[in-house]
């Protein structure tokens, strides 16, 4: 995703104003600039778009025939995720970890146990949903489910409809990611039922006309299970490219 940078211009009859990114920058010893943006009027605000998505800092510079202004203080893009432990509260849910799908890693979050639901089923009827195969990127599986019909998917329904934190990028988790809540959360109290229980989880994973993945939080075991079946636990999970 670009990134606005803007600054409020406080000066006049500059000729431009060169903009300096680097991990820091030093006054003494400046990089070359990345961009160099045309003059605007006193008190009026630059700005420049740039396309990179990493984290390190930011500065402007005016210039004109005689030299260069005074360099603005730095500005810093921090990594949000700086610190967050496997288990932590994050972003409307529990830190799983990363997950990598189709060749790109991915911070996986998943649901609080108060967005779970048991009793669900994948799909009321025996009937092939298209595309939804994926073992890993259970967005693109819940994307073929709402293609096909969300009302039809209600296990997939729910994590659609499911906006805690304010987010509304919940889906039904692929089997990889139940994997990866398995492997580091099932002894986090927020998984206590799913373990005590010994129910299954679905996934979004469909396995034929007739089953779907369903995954065992408590005993690590991904299975091909009736779609119909109305025991099962749902819980919505989100991911944020890393």
């Amino acid at each position: 995703m670009a990134r606005r940078v803007s600054w409020t211009n406080n000066s006049s009859g500059h000729s431009g104003t060169y903009v300096y990114r680097a991990p820091t920058l030093d006054p003494q010893n400046l990089p070359a600039p990345v961009a160099t943006v045309d003059p605007v009027g006193q008190g009026e605000t630059g700005e420049w778009i740039d396309d990179f998505t990493g984290y390190e800092c930011y500065a402007v510079q005016d210039f004109d025939g005689q030299g260069v202004g005074a360099l603005s203080a730095e500005v810093c893009i921090t990594d949000p995720w700086a610190g967050v432990q496997v288990g932590d509260e994050v972003e409307g849910g529990i830190y799983a970890g990363i997950d990598t799908i189709d060749g790109t890693d991915y911070h996986i979050i998943a649901g609080l146990e108060s967005s779970e639901v048991q009793g669900l089923v994948w799909k009321p009827s025996y009937t092939d949903t298209p595309g939804a195969e994926s073992m890993t990127d259970g967005l693109a599986n819940t994307q073929d489910m709402e293609a096909a019909g969300l009302s039809s998917h209600p296990a997939a329904e729910h994590c659609v409809n499911y906006a805690g934190g304010g987010y509304n990028d919940w889906h039904l988790p692929a089997q990889s990611q139940l994997a990866l809540m398995y492997n580091n959360l099932r002894g986090h109290p927020e998984f206590a039922t799913n373990v005590s229980s010994a129910e299954y989880t679905w996934t979004s994973t469909e396995s034929s006309a007739t089953s779907a993945i369903a995954y065992g939080l408590h005993n690590n075991v991904a299975t091909a299970l009736g779609k119909k079946t109305t025991t099962y636990f749902t819980r919505p999970v989100r991911r944020v490219a890393v």
